[in-house]
């Protein structure tokens, strides 16, 4: 892989399998230069998934573009320190080093030390063409924000190879569309730039939508926050797309999900017939108090109405529920009365994780957590894969067992109470 510009998505150990689904800023950045430069220079995206990185073919590239969120940060530094190694055996200033995306965006000067030539923080598309033609100081580098989401290309989707990106081999190849930017919500755990939301119009993504299904790719997964939060908008979108006969799933929110507005405009039924199979829903907490702690803002009984609704329209509906350390059997239980009372087709357990810049890392004293920052991209913890501290000190041996328990429990939830197979 010879190419000048090699845009690198590393892998997670956060996640349940490599290459289910497309990374988006790639994909937009790659049709930003494609747009100013005129492919006056080659550019390639490597995904890196599970295979083995060919160091020296990326070391013959000029400019090695990352864009990684925290847990990616691990193999990201391992891929660099190979790269700046021989870098230095040969003397040569190229291949020149760029990260991007929320690990940077958090992080910021921090991460020079690392040997980055650019960190790049905020949106990238206003400044990935005078980054590549060298008219950018190093160091850190501030982009501006795109006000206006409708002037982006849409994203380079014809570099894909489809086929790579699917659940398994018996589902169907799953492109990413992006709506919107941001999320109007204030969790502790969650880094957001604001709480303020950019919304693509319902002509882009009508648009976007078609060339996705022009490539014979028919399955979508909607990578916004919060799909749902203008019913009307979405009404429109899902006109727009019905005739595509594309089958996708999103993220909606519990506050727009009940909203007076979206019931009355009867949003899920339109999201239904329009291919939507899955929605997920970021309930978090199990428990009102829980829902206090992490600040969601919702009831417990908004939370029980947006799963039901959601199952009413006759789409599937994923929870998200979140272990807060130091909780221990207690916490646990909570969780499985949660999950046998409102019967949600598919479950995600995760732990609170203090992310760079989110409020339980910035003062941690006050949600009841003791943590090693330095360490934080170290803690694991994946259902049915086990968990590991990583060194935080986050998790005691308590939390550890709990979180076992849990997992336990739901394994057998879903071959009792018969569970479908996740549609997309």
């Amino acid at each position: 892989m010879s190419s000048e510009i090699i845009f690198i998505h590393p892998p997670s150990n956060m996640l349940e399998k490599q290459k289910m689904v497309p990374p988006m800023a790639p994909l937009q950045l790659i049709a930003v230069l494609r747009e100013k430069r005129e492919n006056r220079h080659e550019s390639q995206f490597l995904d890196v998934g599970e295979s083995e990185v060919d160091v020296d073919q990326l070391s013959k590239a000029s400019y090695l573009l990352f864009t990684a969120a925290t847990p990616q940060y691990p193999e990201t530094l391992k891929i660099v320190r190979q790269v700046i190694q021989e870098r230095r055996k040969g003397s040569r200033k190229f291949p020149v080093l760029a990260i991007g995306g929320p690990h940077a965006s958090t992080m910021s000067a921090g991460l020079l030390k690392d040997g980055w030539d650019y960190v790049c923080v905020g949106d990238g598309e206003k400044i990935i063409t005078p980054l590549v033609e060298g008219k950018i100081n190093k160091g850190v580098v501030v982009g501006s924000r795109v006000t206006n989401l409708d002037e982006l290309p849409i994203p380079a989707y014809d570099i894909l190879d489809k086929n790579v990106y699917r659940r398994n081999e018996t589902y169907k190849p799953t492109f990413p569309v992006m709506t919107s930017r941001g999320c109007p919500r204030d969790c502790i755990f969650c880094y957001k730039d604001g709480r303020t939301v950019r919304f693509h119009s319902p002509e882009y993504v009508i648009a976007v939508e078609k060339t996705i299904k022009n490539l014979g790719v028919d399955q979508i997964v909607k990578y916004d926050d919060t799909f749902t939060l203008k019913p009307s908008r979405v009404i429109e979108i899902c006109k727009g797309i019905k005739p595509l006969e594309i089958n996708w799933r999103c993220n909606g929110d519990t506050k727009s999900l009940i909203s007076k507005e979206s019931q009355e405009l009867s949003m899920l039924q339109h999201m239904r017939q329009a291919g939507c199979e899955l929605i997920s829903i970021g309930v978090d907490g199990p428990d009102q108090a829980s829902l206090d702690y992490l600040e969601k803002g919702t009831t417990i009984d908004q939370c029980e109405k947006a799963i039901s609704l959601v199952r009413e329209a006759k789409m599937f509906v994923k929870v998200y529920l979140i272990y807060v350390p130091g909780r221990g059997f207690e916490y646990a239980e909570k969780l499985k009365s949660f999950i046998l009372k409102n019967e949600p087709d598919f479950v995600q357990l995760s732990v609170l994780t203090p992310l760079p810049g989110s409020k339980i890392y910035k003062n941690p004293p006050k949600y009841g957590l003791n943590f090693d920052p330095s360490k934080i991209d170290g803690l694991f913890y994946q259902s049915r894969s086990g968990v590991r501290d990583g060194g935080t000190g986050l998790l005691n041996e308590e939390d550890v067992l709990a979180l076992k328990d849990v997992d336990d429990f739901l394994e057998k939830w879903r071959v009792n109470h018969t569970k479908p197979i996740m549609p997309i």
